[in-house]
């Protein structure tokens, strides 16, 4: 694993009222700003204070932009789920963007911080971790059962499930080499990197864009 992707990565912690880790997830530097990118939905909770910890000390996170729809209330065919934000700190390491999807079976690795097995129960426990898996053949759909329908999702990277405890991993990278593709929204979804790219371009946040050379599909979005 890369040096450069664990150094890029850091581990969120979500406190309640109580100051108390009821949950976490994975957020990554595409910057030397600060700015960095996670999954929607580690950021759902309105009444929690969501905490960056870098090289063992905490910083208060900033958020520029969130969005996150339940996987059972799509109402069309984008994938929802990614935050932009901002850590008061200064990275040296940071990941670039590919604005490609890999192609099937395209092997790519996962990274971020789980806890040590599904045994534990301690939110607190999280250790970096990076685990390999493959661009799976099948597709992505969400129903809709509330107004019957069903939809197609265009922006996503279905990968083979990869048999661990995922609590954690959620916003961290999904990457080849060390130019990341996208970020992990389920233990088999991942948003594409070329989407946030232009969430990016909209919010005029700074960011790298790899000069690929895999063989990538152009032609989904």
């Amino acid at each position: 694993m890369p040096d450069k992707i664990k150094s890029s990565c850091f581990l969120i912690r979500v406190q309640d009222q109580n100051n108390q880790t009821i949950d976490r997830g994975t957020g990554f530097f595409i910057n030397d700003e600060g700015n960095f990118l996670s999954a929607g939905h580690v950021f759902k909770r309105q009444d929690c204070t969501y905490l960056a910890e870098i090289e063992s000390n905490v910083y208060p996170i900033t958020t520029i932009f969130h969005e996150y729809v339940d996987q059972d209330h799509y109402t069309d065919r984008i994938y929802h789920d990614l935050v932009i934000g901002m850590v008061n700190f200064k990275s040296e390491h940071f990941l670039s963007l590919a604005n490609e999807k890999p192609t099937i079976s395209t092997s790519l690795n996962l990274s971020g911080f789980n806890r040590p097995d599904a045994k534990s129960k301690e939110a607190d426990i999280s250790i970096f971790n990076t685990y390999n898996s493959k661009v799976d053949v099948a597709g992505v759909v969400k129903v809709n059962r509330e107004i019957d329908d069903f939809f197609q999702i265009t922006n996503v990277i279905k990968i083979v499930e990869v048999p661990l405890y995922v609590a954690g991993l959620s916003g961290g990278p999904i990457t080849i080499g060390n130019v990341c593709y996208g970020t992990l929204c389920t233990i088999s979804e991942c948003l594409q990197s070329r989407y946030i790219i232009e969430k990016l371009k909209e919010f005029k946040i700074p960011f790298t864009q790899s000069e690929t050379s895999l063989n990538t599909d152009h032609n989904d979005q």
